[in-house]
This record gives C-alpha cells, sequence and structure tokens, in this order.
C-alpha cells in the first residue's frame, strides 16, 4: 500500500483521507478529506473495524463493484448537465460527448487504481 504510511499494512480512515486530491475535483482540502471519510466509511471498510485490510482493498477495487459505476454515473451527469437541471438532454449529452467518451467505464484502462 502506498498509503500505509505506518507500514502495517492496513489503511486506517486517516491514511486515507490523506489521498492526494484528483487533478479535476472542485472540492476543498477539507470537504476532499470529508469525502474520502465517508467513503472510507460506507464502501471500503466492510466489517467496520476502522481499518481497511488486502481483501477490503480487492473488494472495493473490483471493476465490477457498483459503487464505481454509480459514482462515476453521478459525476457524468453533473458535468454534462449544463442547465443544472438534474437532467441530461440529449443536446447535453451530444455537447458534452468528450465527457461521456473519456469516462472510467468506457476507457477501462482507468478503472485501475495505481494509487494502492
Amino acid at each position: 500500500f502506498l498509503l500505509d504510511t505506518d507500514g502495517d499494512e492496513h489503511l486506517s480512515e486517516t491514511e486515507f483521507a490523506e489521498m492526494p486530491q484528483d487533478d479535476d475535483s472542485k472540492l476543498s482540502e477539507e470537504n476532499w478529506k470529508k469525502e474520502r471519510i465517508r467513503e472510507f466509511k460506507e464502501f471500503i471498510d466492510t466489517n467496520h473495524d476502522g481499518k481497511v485490510n488486502r481483501q477490503e482493498l480487492l473488494l472495493y477495487n473490483d471493476p465490477e463493484n457498483p459503487v464505481h459505476s454509480k459514482r462515476e454515473a453521478e459525476d457524468l451527469i453533473s458535468k454534462a448537465d449544463t442547465n443544472k437541471d438534474n437532467s441530461l438532454s440529449l443536446q447535453e449529452v451530444l455537447a458534452q460527448k468528450n465527457i461521456f467518451l473519456g469516462s472510467k467505464m468506457v476507457d477501462t484502462a482507468r478503472s485501475f487504481h495505481d494509487e494502492f
């Protein structure tokens, strides 16, 4: 684990929250960390013991994990919804086709997380 700063072969909530922010993230550093903590608690730490072991991390990083497709769909909609009505028109989709074609769900090489 690259994020395992204390070398115990587990990720703590704090270690996960320190993950570098995505280049395209528009969140403040504080909100980024809050979002990482929420993600850790809700989706990664499946046995809720406050740390993530190798098996939990593998399950989370599984490309078939529905968490990833839901998050990607929400991200795509927010980026392409230019009139911010929480709905996509055909015109919005066509105007933002590069966003969809660059999606991790289309470009499978982007689906793998090298930070772990």
